[in-house]
């Protein structure tokens, strides 16, 4: 009798555990949120330790301390993620998502889309973010970056290096601060945008 009461108790609390934990989709509504209110120390307080970040033929970003640096970034250039057809299966939550900011702008491009995103949320975590930007996207990127690096090389070699070392994107805040300054003073140079 004593074991079959315990058994209850047990179920019980397991059953409240279940009910009291939130859905991996309002977790990943909780990244957006916060995201988009700049909040990357709330931001941060959604990952795991061991959070992976990873832009699909792209880079990946790998801690909290990388993925908070990244949200800084996002935040100095004033990011903003718009989610659409939210789902979730298992540990996993897929939608898709397209982002606007300050850097895109100034390259002339209002928003870009990404084809999905991939939050992978374990024990109110969440551990994997992969993120494949559409070919369009990509492509209109590539288009109205390139002659700003072609310029920089010439006339801001320093600051390019700062913000891209070996041709690599730097995520920070200062790197955030330098590529708008470097794209307000190509744009005037150039007559661009």
């Amino acid at each position: 009798m004593r074991t079959k009461k315990l058994s209850v108790v047990l179920l019980f609390y397991v059953l409240l555990n279940l009910a009291c934990a939130p859905a991996k989709k309002d977790i990943v509504i909780q990244y957006f949120d916060a995201y988009n209110k700049h909040q990357p120390g709330v931001v941060n307080l959604l990952l795991s330790d061991n959070i992976t970040f990873t832009a699909i033929e792209s880079f990946t970003l790998r801690g909290k301390e990388e993925l908070k640096n990244l949200a800084e970034y996002d935040s100095t250039l004033h990011t903003e993620l718009v989610y659409s057809n939210l789902t979730e299966a298992g540990d996993t939550v897929i939608c898709q998502v397209s982002e606007n900011n300050d850097w895109l702008a100034a390259l002339g491009i209002t928003s870009i889309r990404y084809d999905y995103a991939k939050f992978v949320v374990r024990h109110k975590d969440i551990w994997d973010i992969i993120v494949k930007m559409n070919d369009q996207s990509i492509n209109e990127i590539s288009t109205k970056l390139q002659p700003v690096i072609d310029w920089a090389s010439n006339n801001k070699p320093d600051v390019l290096n700062d913000v891209m070392p070996d041709g690599e994107f730097i995520y920070d805040k200062i790197a955030a601060e330098m590529w708008l300054q470097l794209l307000q003073e190509y744009n005037a140079a150039t007559g661009s945008k």
